[in-house]
């Protein structure tokens, strides 16, 4: 019986160490530990919601790769073969409703392409053949010839994402030759709330740095006066409109903080100066946060010598 439960005990393990290793890619190959990974790779987002599905052969993106939003609904599905477009893209939106689709055969546009409006109305649809445009592009309006087509996406593999603010400037420049009758249209969508995704964002809400400690490496050095720079800590992953109140242990409002800014802006910064104009004490706080329509998170920092 000992013999069977080490036994048992060895095989867990090895099956677990197997397991256990981080899928890596580089240079668009993935790798467990230094082998190429065959098998199924799931990415997921914080909350632990499945963010990409993929199948790969030899590190290698082999067959259907699934994008999800972070409630759950797919954005994408892209077929490969060998790392190479090869198959049908389709790409939906939040509400269920495919948006684009697109066909390639061995890395080439090919058949037809469509694009869709937010309610599934047709707006563009043109052919292409082995990587080349045929015909004209069909539009709502009219027929008209199609010279480039740009798409802005967002990056899936990257720790952060910065989106455009106030000021971003697009530019797109070509040498290409232009001709009479040419002409460009583009669209753009105002970011919006999502409040059931934002209720389930609110665990994501926190305090960096946390633990505070007297004389942060990232606080800027005074140098136009001596002493140390200003002190400040950043409340992160706030949603858009918010009330931030941070109370001492025994109940007491310490200061509130309001945010009333864009959707991409998650942070605000505290100096740590009370209510009353004085630098906070050392020790443990608790804050608050209330959101209007989304919810509510409690949470706690520390301010340490």
């Amino acid at each position: 019986m000992k013999r069977f439960s080490l036994l048992f005990g060895i095989i867990f393990l090895t099956i677990f160490s197997a397991f256990s290793q981080e899928i890596k890619e580089k240079d668009g190959v993935y790798y467990n530990g230094s082998t190429p990974f065959t098998g199924k790779h799931v990415v997921h987002f914080e909350n632990g919601m499945t963010k990409i599905e993929m199948n790969l052969t030899n590190g290698l993106k082999d067959g259907m790769v699934k994008v999800y939003f972070e409630n759950g609904e797919i954005n994408e599905i892209r077929s490969y073969k060998k790392n190479i477009m090869d198959g049908d893209w389709f790409t939906y939106n939040e509400n269920k409703i495919k948006v684009a689709e697109a066909h390639y055969i061995d890395g080439k546009k090919d058949g037809k392409w469509c694009i869709w409006d937010e309610n599934g109305k047709l707006i563009y649809e043109l052919e292409y053949a082995a990587g080349e445009k045929t015909g004209v592009l069909k539009d709502s309006m009219e027929l008209s010839l199609l010279t480039w087509n740009i798409g802005y996406y967002e990056p899936l593999y990257i720790p952060y994402i910065v989106h455009p603010s106030a000021g971003d400037k697009f530019l797109i420049s070509t040498n290409k030759p232009y001709y009479t009758g040419d002409y460009f249209t583009f669209s753009t969508s105002a970011s919006k709330v999502n409040n059931s995704t934002a209720q389930n964002s609110l665990d994501k809400i926190g305090v960096v740095p946390n633990p505070y400690i007297s004389a942060n490496a990232w606080e800027e050095r005074n140098l136009n006066q001596t002493g140390r720079g200003e002190r400040r800590l950043d409340f992160i992953n706030l949603p858009a409109q918010c009330e931030i109140r941070i109370y001492t242990l025994n109940g007491a409002l310490v200061k509130t903080l309001y945010k009333d800014s864009s959707p991409t802006d998650g942070a605000i910064s505290w100096n740590l100066v009370s209510e009353d104009g004085m630098d906070i004490a050392y020790g443990l706080y608790i804050f608050h946060v209330t959101a209007p329509n989304i919810g509510e998170k409690v949470g706690k920092f520390a301010v340490i010598k």
